[in-house]
């Protein structure tokens, strides 16, 4: 396995973002586990300002960065506290939307983390699922032991950058506009993940990243009791706060909005119900990307409307000047394990948005159409996250990743799907999707010849080396793989690169050819003061 810095020694894929991957390593100097951060660009700056603010950072939520290097193909790495959890992309993918009270104990500690790190002068400006973990004891989430992730892993965006690095789905208005950021940036992504904590979503879903970005400028998210009605109102003004497109309308500070979660949460019915979420569809991993800045938009800001029952009438969509309204018959809460379709509204027409969500459902303005009464579930397997999540929209299903497995396919790739493909099913059914880690085993060819191989290492996922070790094993047969590196069982992503290790011919050692030593004749064995004579006959 490789090692960087002369004593990391890389193990497992822990996760990949737009710019990184992030491996479970061992510090071979001290003999503790570590995470490492490595650069997929080479270059760039080991420590810079950012990183060694961070380093000062010492808080009981944040992963400590312990070290930072290059790697010997020139890329930065930083070396970080490792976490025994799981990111909260995970652990939605395996349960769903949390309760209002886990939601609340998790960002609780995220605004613990922000707001230390705030007082030192270091900005996350890149928040999202992917890096905050939360520690897991006995196989369960234990949402008060949350900690924030690679906290100086962005700078804010200068103006007239032409190219933001962010999640889109977290991401502040004025990130995506690359306009003067702040504390109050990183509060507008805090609400952002409590959204999807509350509700399975996050508060924009488009196909396009770019569309999100272009949503965060311009629109405004439904209510998350819109999507999970056991939300408090409380709680949805606290959203509503936080997500205010105008960075003087948030709260103020961390510290500030952490206040407000604390007195929401100490009023909470103990235990907290899960929410009714619709459907509780968990988006795809998050990863950060770069887009295009997005154009400024003057946007008033968001109000929270007096609550509706779920079975009101409502959709109000404003296009251009026009105001075009229609209804849409809500499902009552017995029935909301489908989803509830609701629409957010907005009373300004001074600067009118649309205002979609991922279960809303368009009302024809001709004649009434016979919905369909079932629906096909389409082929998926081979597609990735992302076309197979369109593929299912598109019929008005919907789709979750039920488990990633290590397999041969590049990570995020379908493998399988339940109800399996060509099934009717009801509009609006789950699809659960599982796909591939990105990781596979390396396959034991201990024995084999080592020319019969790479086919093996192919069903794999893996790449055969084309340099070769040679050992000397005498009982091995000359040509067969002895072992590989790495060793057969290793789990390593795929692509990786697979070296061979293989017997030698052995050369017999060389014995020396025995010599018959001559026998003596009678002559030589005479008096050899004798002289022979003619005949042979002895002298008298």
């Amino acid at each position: 396995m490789t090692v960087v810095g002369g004593r990391y020694r890389l193990g497992r894929l822990l996760g990949s973002g737009g710019s990184a991957d992030v491996h479970a390593a061992v510090d071979e100097l001290l003999d503790r586990p570590v995470a490492v951060k490595v650069m997929r660009v080479v270059g760039g700056e080991v420590a810079d300002p950012g990183v060694r603010a961070a380093a000062r950072l010492r808080h009981p939520n944040i992963a400590a960065i312990l070290d930072a290097g290059r790697t010997a193909e020139g890329r930065a790495f930083v070396v970080l506290e490792l976490v025994d959890g799981m990111t909260i992309d995970a652990i939605l993918g395996r349960a769903g939307a949390m309760t209002t009270d886990d939601a609340l104990t998790v960002v609780g500690a995220v605004l613990d983390a922000l707001a230390h790190a705030h007082a030192h002068g270091v900005l996350h400006l890149d928040l999202s699922p992917s890096n905050v973990m939360v520690a897991v004891v006995d196989g369960e989430p234990q949402p008060a032991q949350t900690f924030v992730l690679d906290l100086a892993g962005s700078r804010a965006p200068a103006p007239g950058d032409a190219f933001v690095i962010v999640s889109p789905e977290y991401a502040a208005p004025e990130i995506a506009t690359a306009t003067a950021a702040d504390e109050r940036s990183d509060v507008y992504s805090a609400g952002a993940l409590l959204y999807l904590l509350l509700t399975g979503h996050p508060p924009f879903e488009r196909s396009d990243p770019a569309d999100v970005l272009r949503a965060q400028v311009g629109e405004t998210a439904p209510r998350p009791s819109d999507r999970a009605p056991a939300v408090p109102a409380a709680v949805d003004r606290i959203v509503a706060r936080a997500l205010a497109k105008d960075p003087a309308t948030r709260f103020a500070s961390a510290r500030a909005m952490r206040a407000a979660v604390g007195d929401a949460r100490s009023v909470l019915p103990i235990p907290s119900p899960r929410p009714a979420s619709d459907g509780r569809r968990v988006p795809a991993p998050s990863s950060t990307k770069r887009l295009p800045v997005v154009a400024a938009r003057s946007v008033p800001p968001p109000t929270v409307a007096p609550r509706r029952s779920v079975g009101s009438l409502v959709l109000a969509v404003l296009l251009g000047s026009a105001v075009v309204a229609g209804l849409a018959l809500l499902r009552p809460v017995a029935d909301d394990a489908q989803g509830a379709q609701v629409v957010a509204t907005s009373a300004s027409t001074t600067a009118p948005v649309v205002v979609p969500t991922q279960t809303a459902t368009e009302v024809p303005t001709g004649p009434a159409r016979e919905q369909p009464r079932g629906l096909e579930v389409p082929a998926l397997v081979g597609l990735d996250v992302d076309g197979a999540q369109g593929a299912v929209e598109a019929l008005g299903l919907l789709l979750a990743v039920a488990a990633e497995v290590d397999a041969s396919a590049p990570r995020g790739t379908v493998l399988g799907a339940e109800p399996s493909p060509g099934s009717t099913v009801p509009p609006g059914s789950m699809v659960h999707v599982t796909v591939a880690s990105g990781l596979t085993t390396v396959p034991s060819v201990q024995g084999e010849p080592a020319d019969t191989v790479s086919a093996a290492l192919d069903a794999a996922g893996l790449v055969r080396d084309p340099s070769v070790l040679t050992d000397v094993q005498p009982a091995a047969t000359a040509g067969t793989v002895l072992r590989s590196v790495p060793p057969a069982g290793a789990r390593v992503p795929v692509g990786s690169p697979v070296r061979l290790v293989v017997a030698a011919q052995v050369e017999p050692d060389p014995t020396p050819t025995p010599t018959r030593s001559p026998v003596p004749s009678a002559a030589a064995t005479a008096d050899p003061s004798a002289s022979p004579t003619p005949g042979g006959a002895p002298a008298p």
